[in-house]
């Protein structure tokens, strides 16, 4: 979820649920500093790609399954 994405200040700005007032003062700072604008725009950028992109989800979810197949085969059980 978004929790998990933005990482409040580096790759997005953050507002209470509810709160309009904070997330049109987000929306005045980022219009008011297009160089903080832009940082924070190419960190979200490469944080997608570097942790929520296609290929790594797949790859992380056949790790997970890898993992706890693992787990539950007994010994020398490679079947």
């Amino acid at each position: 979820g978004n929790r998990d994405i933005v990482q409040n200040g580096v790759s997005g700005l953050v507002a209470p649920i509810g709160n309009s007032e904070a997330l049109a003062d987000h929306f005045e700072q980022l219009a008011a500093q297009p160089q903080n604008r832009e940082r924070i725009a190419e960190a979200a950028r490469r944080r997608v790609v570097e942790h929520y992109d296609l290929r790594t989800m797949v790859d992380r979810t056949q790790s997970l399954y890898d993992e706890l197949l693992s787990e539950r085969r007994p010994s020398g059980d490679h079947h």
